[in-house]
């Protein structure tokens, strides 16, 4: 299923290009139930959570 982040699906595994795709387009902050954590896509999404000091794991519920 287009969209689900399943690192064990086989489709996932042998040609991950399609489902990367989608999130960049549609869905560019995804939570992942399964995994309980959030996925981040597309380089300036990646490098503005990873630049910002509005993003932390020291205190993930603070608010800005």
């Amino acid at each position: 299923m287009i969209g689900v982040l399943d690192f064990a699906d086989e489709t996932f595994r042998t040609d991950p290009w399609p489902l990367y795709a989608h999130h960049v387009a549609h869905d560019p902050v995804a939570w992942s139930p399964n995994l309980n954590c959030y996925f981040v896509f597309g380089y300036s999404n990646v490098r503005a959570v990873l630049t910002s000091s509005k993003f932390t794991t020291a205190n993930p519920f603070r608010r800005t």
